[in-house]
């Protein structure tokens, strides 16, 4: 338990830092990208320019968002916040590397360059790219937000399974589209103006925001069906299903991330703040980029796509063989 603790105090920790880093980065690239001039133009007023900087600016933002929801859980009282210290890390490593790349990426050559004058994103990337691997790698915290999500479900279908008759009493809990794991069917119901009040600042969204709000509630609630319909077609092999459990836990992540985002913007928008406005802007465009891909894993969840098992078969392919299989292009 103390070393489950150190473990969660460090993943939440490495989530928020990762969130402060976005924010230096986003700012010092911006300098650049308004000075620096192409085709007799800043790279500022390029579309694509404009995108990576707004990307920017969204990870950062809910880096910080989902530190603050998750640190409200712990101060409240949550008797468990270890899936929300891990979705802190898994998000905020993997948008720390993005965005790095991205500001590499707009230096040019430069942004490559090492030595005492040279900019620092060359060494941030090095430095960024341990944040996924260190307080457990990504890929295993994946595993354990979607299995630990899936446990309560998991438990109640295998019971009702077992003797239908004698668990009426849980069965409107399976029917009404609950969300286990991460707490965040409070969360949404509470941004969309129904239900129980969330442990998070908020409990109502912005006028602005209410429709996105709705959306997310109405994201969480479908997810509570896709968690069941995974375990109804797999089980307890479940566990194998990795590529599966990836897709639940990336959704859970996106799901969780939404709802911090809309959160803090709605109270931005409550307290009056000078920067609400543009919050809500960042608020808007997150939430409907993370349903666009919560909607397209949802929908492989419930289908599960031919293209997992030419995956494995792939990778048995080259475990069998020794290595890379296809032959040379030079002697086709």
């Amino acid at each position: 338990k103390v070393a489950m603790g150190i473990l969660n105090n460090g993943r939440f920790g490495l989530g928020a830092g990762t969130g402060a880093g976005m924010r230096w980065m986003a700012t010092a690239i911006l300098e650049h990208c308004a000075t620096r001039k192409q085709f007799g133009r800043p790279l500022a007023s390029f579309g694509l320019v404009k995108a990576d900087l707004a990307f920017m600016a969204e990870s950062a933002y809910a880096a910080e968002a989902m530190a603050y929801t998750t640190t409200a859980l712990i101060d409240n009282g949550h008797p468990d916040a270890s899936l929300e210290a891990a979705a802190c890390k898994v998000f905020g490593s993997e948008a720390m590397w993005d965005v790095v790349n991205r500001c590499i990426s707009l230096m040019g050559g430069l942004g490559f360059a090492d030595g005492p004058d040279a900019p620092p994103f060359s060494r941030m990337m090095r430095d960024s790219r341990i944040l996924s691997i260190f307080e457990g790698e990504n890929r295993v915290l994946r595993l354990l937000i979607a299995l630990q999500g899936v446990r309560g479900p998991g438990a109640s279908l295998s019971a009702v399974a077992k003797n239908p008759l004698g668990h009426t009493s849980e069965l409107p809990a399976l029917v009404a589209d609950r969300l286990y794991g991460l707490g965040l069917e409070s969360v949404a119901a509470s941004l969309a103006g129904s239900g129980p009040g969330a442990s998070v600042a908020t409990s109502s969204a912005a006028p602005a925001l209410k429709g996105a709000a709705q959306e997310l509630a109405a994201l969480v609630s479908a997810h509570g069906t896709t968690v069941r319909s995974a375990l109804t077609r797999h089980g307890k092999n479940i566990i194998e299903e990795q590529q599966q459990l990836e897709r639940l836990a990336n959704n859970a992540i996106d799901l969780f991330a939404s709802a911090a985002v809309l959160s803090r913007a709605s109270t931005a928008h409550a307290n009056k703040s000078s920067t609400a406005e543009h919050e809500i802007l960042i608020a808007r465009s997150f939430a409907a980029k993370a349903a666009t891909r919560i909607r397209a894993r949802a929908g492989d969840i419930m289908s599960k796509p031919a293209s997992d098992a030419d995956t494995i078969a792939i990778a048995d392919g080259m475990l069998k063989h020794g290595g890379y299989v296809p032959a040379h292009p030079l002697t086709l």
